[in-house]
């Protein structure tokens, strides 16, 4: 028969085991389908992973990173920095070419997007 200082301390471990799972289940790739009011042509790639006390979210299609204290805080952070660069990239054509290639290639415009989703919701 256990203790109970035993059975305090098998419930401390598994209790360390359950909050690196809860850390650690969206850790791997994910796609990014869709950016708040902007819709992409095809998702991005993207892994999250352990970064020293967080966790870093980045595109394996564009060098872009978020950052956070947790995988969901790191996804939205990189959500964040892709829909910033949209922006950016929307407002002229003065960029490199592999900038406005990512451009043509991943970005539904705002009022397409707006259109195709409000379709959906009839």
């Amino acid at each position: 028969m256990l203790q109970a200082n035993e059975i305090s301390d098998k419930i401390f471990i598994l209790e360390e085991k359950i909050a690196k799972i809860g850390n650690t289940a969206l850790v791997g790739f994910i796609k990014i389908n869709f950016l708040i009011g902007r819709g992409l042509k095809k998702p991005l790639d993207a892994v999250v992973e352990p970064d020293g006390e967080g966790f870093i979210a980045r595109t394996t299609d564009i060098p872009l990173y978020g950052f956070g204290d947790d995988p969901i805080e790191a996804v939205n952070m990189l959500k964040y920095e892709i829909e910033s660069l949209f922006e950016e990239l929307n407002e002229d054509d003065a960029f490199a070419e592999e900038w406005l290639k990512i451009r043509h290639d991943q970005i539904v415009g705002a009022r397409r997007w707006r259109a195709l989703t409000s379709d959906r919701n009839l």
